[in-house]
């Protein structure tokens, strides 16, 4: 039941190329897209939480 359950959010999620071989081909492109995708946000995301915690800091003791 839940191999069912999980095939069916598969298919609805990724469509139906990504069946047999194709999930061989799109599997390794998906999880480069993603890493690359998590590392730009990372990055992104990064210096502005840094700069913000350094200007509150900075700006606390006065």
């Amino acid at each position: 039941p839940l191999y069912n359950s999980l095939y069916a959010m598969k298919h609805r999620v990724f469509g139906f190329w990504f069946d047999g071989p194709g999930l061989i081909i799109a599997a390794p492109v998906m999880l480069l897209l993603w890493g690359t995708v998590t590392t730009v946000i990372a990055l992104g995301i990064a210096p502005l939480i840094a700069t913000d915690a350094f200007r509150r800091r900075r700006m606390q003791p006065r």
